[in-house]
């Protein structure tokens, strides 16, 4: 087997003549680091230039003492690019990555974002509650989408808006009962769930002073309060909605407790013919030529709470229809409600009333 190098080999390891070695490393080093096509910058091609100092490791080839004595001595053959390896750390992506903490668009790429939800002006369709009242008040509520709300303005039905009393088709309580007030709806402010139905309210005279009336308390009635000085009066009561006859009755009763210390407390049936035109409903009194009104029958002293009662026992009270004052057997026919009044000195009232009924 021929092992005599190629004569390109021969050529170039005697290339030179004068050549000391060093001009083999630095052939090497230059050739490695200015190649322009090895990916990074010239500048990082400039660091491989320090590989040409490893080119350096050329001058292993001059044990010969000098360049021209390198190709005397069989022995000093060098493996070609040994100790001058043009990558020889010098690698060209050192550090020069392109893409290193480049990504493009990391954390920063926009997505499109759909129209808000919520964002959109809905329609509001025309408020219900714009009909007129129960009691025929219109509804405040009338307005176009103005809020709306089912029946605002419209929760005073009955304040008012009731046909006339019929007292020629008076109606006969069933089984006597008026109320127990378990039959209240505070959105009507009514009493009653059949034929009879009603509403409550207050009222005073001269510096006396009363609370509104309220259904409350257990059990639940007309919560009557307030303060009467002496020469005044205060009171409360039932209005009925319809006419009723009592002709069938000889009794009314009712259910009390609390308090009533200093007054004289009296039951007063209001009858059609002396409730005043000018009230809701209105009755058949018209004040004028100097009569009055208000001359209801009445039985005074019908209950003494001085003591007081307590809701836990509550006081029944009952009086007989012929007892009260102005009573007869016409009147009977044109019961329109009743009311409890309050009169003395220094009276403090603080009375509940309840299970109001006729009675055989």
């Amino acid at each position: 087997m021929d092992l005599t190098p190629p004569p390109e080999v021969v050529k170039f390891r005697n290339s030179g003549g004068s050549s000391t070695g060093e001009d083999l490393g630095a052939s090497g080093g230059a050739g490695g680091g200015t190649a322009a096509d090895t990916g990074g910058s010239r500048g990082s091609g400039g660091a491989i230039g320090a590989g040409g100092t490893t080119g350096a490791g050329g001058v292993t080839t001059s044990p010969g003492a000098g360049g021209g004595a390198g190709n005397a001595d069989a022995n000093l053959d060098v493996t070609l690019g040994s100790g001058g390896t043009v990558n020889s750390g010098g690698s060209v992506s050192q550090g020069g990555s392109i893409t290193t903490g480049g990504s493009t668009g990391t954390g920063g790429q926009r997505t499109d974002v759909p129209p808000g939800t919520g964002g959109s002006s809905p329609d509001v369709p025309n408020g219900s509650g714009g009909a007129v009242g129960s009691g025929g008040i219109t509804s405040a509520g009338g307005m176009t989408a103005a809020g709306g709300a089912i029946g605002t303005g419209g929760t005073k039905a009955g304040t008012g808006g009731t046909t006339a009393y019929s007292c020629a088709n008076a109606i006969v309580p069933a089984s006597g009962v008026v109320t127990d007030f378990s039959d209240w709806n505070a959105t009507t402010a009514r009493w009653g769930s059949g034929a009879l139905t009603g509403n409550i309210y207050q009222y005073n005279g001269g510096s006396a002073t009363m609370n509104a009336a309220k259904v409350e308390g257990t059990p639940v009635g007309l919560h009557l309060s307030g303060s009467v000085p002496s020469g005044s009066y205060g009171g409360g009561g039932v209005t009925f909605l319809s006419c009723v006859t009592v002709a069938s009755f000889t009794k009314v009763q009712f259910d009390v407790y609390g308090s009533g210390a200093n007054c004289s407390i009296e039951l007063q049936l209001q009858t059609f013919d002396q409730r005043p035109v000018d009230q809701t409903p209105p009755g058949g009194c018209k004040a004028d030529g100097g009569s009055g009104c208000f001359n209801f029958p009445v039985k005074s002293m019908i209950v003494d709470l001085s003591t007081a009662v307590a809701a836990s026992a509550p006081k029944t009270v009952s009086a007989t229809l012929a007892s009260f004052t102005n009573w007869s057997t016409t009147l009977a026919g044109q019961i329109v409600g009743m009311q409890w009044q309050f009169t003395g000195n220094g009276c403090k009232i603080d009375a509940t009333f309840t299970n109001i009924k006729f009675v055989p």
